[in-house]
């Protein structure tokens, strides 16, 4: 066979088998596997391959041409510790440049630091406890990051470049414009964690609110009990009582009920009693007195002047027993 015709055979493209390349990687494929990732080439696999890419990167040397992952599939491969705070990865949030995960925004409290002052956190906080940081993401799969087009210095007048990097209206030549929908996303995750925020603070007022009120009334029931008249006599004083003196109270003239020579008698005895200022001699005045104005009931007036003088002998017992608490002098 001629050797002309034989080299043509050979290098005839349309005898050559077709190149198939792998979807995922853009690797040669051979048969329904690629050779280099290891993907599936059936419809399936790629469609759970497609549900799975997103805008996030995870630099990986081994396969440097693996497409780029949803949030999700991003915080399952923290989950699972394939991805730590030292990985290097790219998203929205760092307008995809390269960067350590425990410094993006939305992905460092999935690996337990705060991005902002490297505090630590938890993946299910959306705010830094230190800083005030806000860990929500972008979500959106779609939205790639990128940060706006602006001009350089030699693609335009100084003017144009100057109000271009100062923000304002550039020209046509500067390219669209960044997507707005992703900044919408990130005030409105901004405004949910303030609200949510104040929200908490409020509850945590409203709690303030009513201990500083539990801790008022248990003050007042304190205070009540404190200055609830003391024990005198063997049983509470129930009659408001005078402030006790140090001086003798001066004796008081009680008449008895008219035509009741014994109750006469017994306010003198209650007097006298009285004017001896002793424990046992007050006792036995208050005893006299109590059983006086039982029995004298109907008299109102007499029981009136009764009370009065025993009202006198309850104030020098409390006064003496304040005396003995305080350690004065007691009367034998």
């Amino acid at each position: 066979m001629p050797v002309g015709r034989t080299t043509h055979a050979q290098t005839d493209p349309a005898l050559e088998p077709r190149a198939v390349l792998c979807p995922y990687c853009g690797g040669p494929a051979g048969g329904g596997r690629c050779r280099s990732c290891g993907g599936l080439f059936d419809p399936l696999s790629i469609q759970a391959t497609q549900n799975s890419m997103g805008p996030w990167f995870v630099r990986d040397a081994a396969q440097p041409f693996r497409p780029g992952c949803s949030y999700e599939t991003l915080a399952r491969l923290i989950s699972r510790g394939r991805v730590t705070g030292e990985s290097v990865i790219r998203g929205p949030t760092t307008r995809q440049f390269w960067s350590f995960a425990r410094n993006v925004r939305g992905v460092s409290h999935l690996v337990g630091e705060c991005y902002a002052c490297h505090g630590s956190a938890a993946p299910e906080e959306y705010m830094c406890r230190s800083c005030g940081a806000v860990f929500e993401p972008v979500r959106d799969r779609q939205y790639f990051g990128a940060g706006a087009v602006r001009l350089l210095p030699g693609q335009a007048p100084p003017e144009v470049v100057v109000r271009s990097v100062r923000g304002a209206s550039a020209p046509a030549s500067a390219g669209p414009a960044a997507p707005v929908k992703p900044a919408t996303d990130e005030a409105r995750a901004l405004r949910n964690a303030l609200n949510r925020a104040k929200r908490q603070m409020e509850r945590s007022r409203r709690l303030m609110t009513v201990s500083v009120a539990v801790n008022v009334v248990l003050l007042a029931a304190v205070l009540a009990a404190a200055l609830t008249p003391r024990l005198s006599g063997g049983r509470w004083s129930t009659a408001s009582a005078p402030a006790p003196s140090d001086a003798e109270p001066a004796p008081v003239s009680v008449s008895a009920p008219a035509n009741d020579p014994e109750s006469e008698a017994a306010v003198t005895r209650a007097e006298r009693l009285l004017a001896e200022d002793t424990f046992e001699s007050l006792r036995e005045a208050d005893r006299l007195l109590t059983d006086l104005i039982e029995r004298a009931g109907a008299d109102v007036a007499g029981a009136d002047r009764a009370r009065a003088l025993l009202r006198r002998v309850r104030a020098r017992l409390d006064a003496k027993s304040l005396e003995g608490l305080a350690g004065g002098p007691q009367s034998p």
